[in-house]
């Protein structure tokens, strides 16, 4: 990689990588525009409450406007709860006093049901998998993290089919010679 690329200069002179100045140079600006604004569609149903989640979807945003698509017979629920929706939105984005959106324009349509999570029932880890999780994670010094992987490496472990010890063999029991 050449020398300088991806780094800015601080004020001794020397090689900062960009990623550590970056949030802090460009904090305001991307919590004000695009990254805050995605959360909107991403996490509509956490913002609002379940029944305005299952009559309205946002649609877009311009300017401080957010364009919301609302079934006809909640429309008028939705023009009520406006100043509590605005709140919310800009609350669960963390702006403060410099709101992301600062007005809601209502759309009448159609709006498909929020289909439910699919979870699956997982099973129940064996004893062997208990202890391979429990060693993989064994170097790692904090105990919160410590936790935090051994919980994630189980639930990536539960969601998967069981392994079997028997893997490399071909049904019936032979080794699939001399055939």
């Amino acid at each position: 990689m050449p020398e300088g690329k991806n780094r800015a200069r601080n004020s001794e002179g020397r090689f900062v990588h960009l990623g550590r100045i970056l949030p802090q140079a460009a904090g305001r600006a991307f919590r004000r525009k695009g990254f805050a604004r995605a959360r909107v569609f991403t996490d509509w149903a956490d913002i609002v409450d379940r029944d305005t989640a299952e009559n309205s979807r946002p649609a877009r945003i311009s300017g401080g406007t957010l364009t919301v698509v609302v079934t006809s017979s909640h429309a008028p629920t939705m023009q009520i709860q406006e100043p509590v929706i605005l709140d919310r939105i800009n609350t669960y984005l963390g702006t403060g006093n410099d709101p992301v959106i600062d007005r809601i324009r209502l759309k009448q349509g159609y709006v498909d049901a929020p289909q439910p999570a699919g979870r699956r029932s997982q099973r129940v880890l064996d004893a062997a998998e208990t202890a391979h999780l429990e060693r993989l994670v064994t170097p790692v010094q904090d105990p919160a993290l410590r936790k935090a992987l051994l919980d994630l490496g189980r639930a990536v472990m539960a969601a998967q089919p069981a392994r079997t010890a028997e893997k490399g063999r071909k049904p019936g029991g032979g080794s699939g010679e001399g055939a």
